[in-house]
């Protein structure tokens, strides 16, 4: 269906409160549904925004234009966003996107082993995530509504910081030359082993760890690009960068963190002083505070009790700030609602329509449980119609793949996005013939044998 023909109809169901969002003139609006929701991570909230697509059916050209709109568009809102739907697409006709960092692709982190399934008839992986500061810990697929599967992602919705990938060795010998006489001290006979046995997943990392050699001047403390991993958290950052509290109360924060360290290293001249230097600010501020005795020749028992009282008085004076700069934001809040009647009502209706949309919710939910419950069918007569289908003739087909012919094909990607495995064609065009002549045996036993590696563990 186009718009000019007749309306889709596009929905989202959330368990949380959600207000519709619009993203303004669109030229499909019938074809995306966008809502907002506020998540709360610890004391602070954090709104993110959720759009569901329905892609153009049979023109590429459409679909990719409306799916790059909608990415362009909800990217003026600076807010953490999810895509999902039946983009009708591939993820490979989304490279645009993709490529200038409007969104990345949800499935990424879970294709380092191996493709995901397909999600309709065919070959086809059309239901598929966008997002933008966004990152599943997962995914799963379950039998869906007609002849797509559904697709699920899972998020840490208790914030929405970055995940990041594996630390990876830098690339830092420029000349082939110096490359070539690097790559032939590698030991290569595990490859040659384990391509005899038709181990495809080990000859790769045998080959993969050779041109690291060759390429990497330091390999200590990062992990080999063959390997496969898992997205890495970068964990919620300290509250005392938290962007509602005051310079003062941070500075009291970075003072306590630095004074607990210096009880744990008693004899750091520098720590101490760095702990002076910083203060000044602070001691100005709140002249309670001891801090002369760091300069001071005392003992090291009367030196350790005067570092926990400081210790206990900075963690007593952070409670007392913290608590009337909470209590300084709450009195500024309900004075704004006095005073402005306008942002008073729209507080009023705000809680109302959340309360009324609650309310509706709940005989929706239970009614719509029973279909989401339901069994999937399997029509006997498709089925029969499928078997009396005569399968096509096998053909035998035989590669010849060469080292050049991989070159040539490589020096086409120049300035392409690399994959989850971090390796840029850039790097890879630096190795010597001979590396790329065993890259193509490997391919050729992977044809060979019909093993493309490790098989990922679907849901």
């Amino acid at each position: 269906m186009t718009k000019d023909e007749n309306f889709c109809r596009v929905a989202l169901l959330s368990r949380r409160p959600l207000r519709q969002l619009d993203l303004g003139d669109m030229d499909w609006p019938d074809r995306y549904v966008a809502g907002i929701i506020e998540l709360q991570n610890g004391d602070q909230f954090q709104k993110v925004i959720f759009i569901c697509i329905y892609g153009h059916a049979g023109d590429t050209v459409t679909a990719r234009a409306h799916a790059q709109q909608i990415v362009q568009r909800v990217g003026h809102f600076a807010l953490p966003c999810v895509i999902v739907g039946d983009f009708n697409l591939q993820m490979q006709d989304l490279s645009m996107i993709l490529a200038n960092g409007w969104a990345h692709s949800l499935d990424e982190p879970f294709e380092a082993t191996g493709p995901l399934p397909p999600t309709c008839t065919g070959q086809r992986r059309i239901d598929f995530g966008l997002a933008h500061r966004m990152h599943a810990t997962s995914v799963q697929h379950s039998p869906g509504v007609a002849d797509h599967s559904l697709v699920t992602y899972s998020f840490p919705l208790d914030h929405t910081q970055s995940f990041v990938a594996p630390k990876r060795a830098t690339v830092d010998v420029a000349t082939a030359a110096e490359v070539a006489e690097r790559w032939h001290l590698n030991d290569l006979s595990s490859f040659h082993f384990a391509l005899e046995r038709a181990d495809v997943d080990a000859a790769w990392s045998a080959l993969s760890n050779s041109a690291e050699r060759a390429l990497c001047s330091s390999l200590d403390g990062c992990r080999p690009r063959a390997d496969a991993w898992d997205p890495r958290d970068t964990g919620v950052p300290h509250k005392a960068i938290a962007w509602k509290e005051s310079l003062v109360l941070r500075q009291l924060r970075r003072l306590q963190r630095r004074v607990v360290q210096l009880t744990k290293q008693l004899d750091d001249r520098r720590l101490r002083s760095a702990i002076i230097r910083g203060a000044q600010h602070v001691r100005a501020l709140f002249p309670c505070l001891d801090l002369d005795f760091l300069q001071s020749n005392l003992t090291e028992d009367q030196f350790q009790i005067r570092l926990s009282r400081l210790v206990e008085d900075l963690a007593h004076l952070i409670n007392t700030r913290e608590g009337s700069e909470q209590q300084a934001r709450l009195v500024s809040w309900r004075t704004k609602m006095v005073s402005d009647p306008v942002a008073h009502r729209r507080w009023i209706k705000h809680r109302a329509h959340l309360k009324v949309m609650w309310e509706q919710m709940g005989p929706a939910v239970k009614s719509w449980m029973q279909v989401w419950n339901s069994k999937s069918a399997s029509p006997p007569d498709f089925q029969s119609f499928l078997d009396m289908t005569p399968r096509p003739t096998q053909v035998a087909c035989t590669l010849a793949i060469t080292g050049v012919e991989l070159v040539r094909a490589a020096k086409t990607m120049v300035g392409k996005a690399c994959g989850p495995d971090s390796w840029r064609v850039e790097d890879l065009l630096l190795l010597p013939m001979e590396w790329w002549s065993l890259f193509a045996d490997w391919c050729l036993q992977v044809e060979v044998s019909q093993r493309v590696g490790v098989k990922p563990e679907l849901h």
